[in-house]
């Protein structure tokens, strides 16, 4: 059967986003720094984990168009590379401040959820598109199977019924399984007749 979605948590599609924004939040001013910075390329859509994880590596990148190079045969590392490049006022400063940030009590939730951001306009820090619909998928229901069908149906009935009882001034719903219905040894369900007494 077609798959019919008949619920959206949007309560729990918050929550799961909220831990993604918040470290958005945190790390919004370090794109802006690098954007502040003079003579640097444009941040690109994946940009985000190298410049939080492993800035140096994203600055000579960034400063010698993505070349390696070589001596006497030898691939000098990114990090020799990055103290003999010549690099932008600020550059420095910002590495210090993005340390510093990892070095805080908030870095592990920092790195759990970086893989999910992604950088718009080369300025702008968002939650990957993927991610924020593969959470509104996971809090959404939908009947998709003739069993799951079957037993909504009948779930709707019965909420109905219970609302129609609900009227009933008699009838007080958190005593309703207590006072109105069992279930017998046969794990079937009957009414308890003797409440009917109070019914006016």
């Amino acid at each position: 059967m077609e798959a019919q979605k008949i619920y959206t948590d949007l309560n729990g599609i918050n929550k799961d986003l909220y831990p993604i924004k918040n470290v958005i939040s945190s790390l919004q001013k370090f794109i802006d720094k690098y954007n502040d910075i003079e003579g640097l390329p444009t941040l690109e859509e994946n940009d985000i984990q190298e410049l939080i994880r492993t800035p140096k590596t994203l600055f000579v990148r960034k400063l010698t168009n993505g070349e390696s190079f070589v001596v006497g045969g030898l691939t000098i590392t990114d990090d020799k590379v990055f103290e003999l490049v010549e690099k932008p006022n600020g550059v420095l400063e910002l590495i210090e401040e993005l340390n510093n940030e990892l070095n805080s009590s908030a870095h592990l939730n920092i790195l759990n959820w970086i893989h999910n951001l992604r950088i718009v306009n080369g300025k702008d820090l968002i939650i990957s598109p993927a991610v924020v619909k593969s959470i509104e998928e996971s809090n959404t229901i939908y009947l998709d199977t003739e069993k799951k069908q079957e037993v909504y149906d009948l779930l709707v009935n019965i909420a109905d019924s219970l609302n129609k009882l609900n009227e009933h001034k008699s009838i007080h719903p958190e005593n309703f399984f207590e006072n109105c219905i069992k279930l017998n040894s046969s794990r079937k369900f009957s009414i308890i007749p003797q409440f009917l007494k109070y019914i006016k």
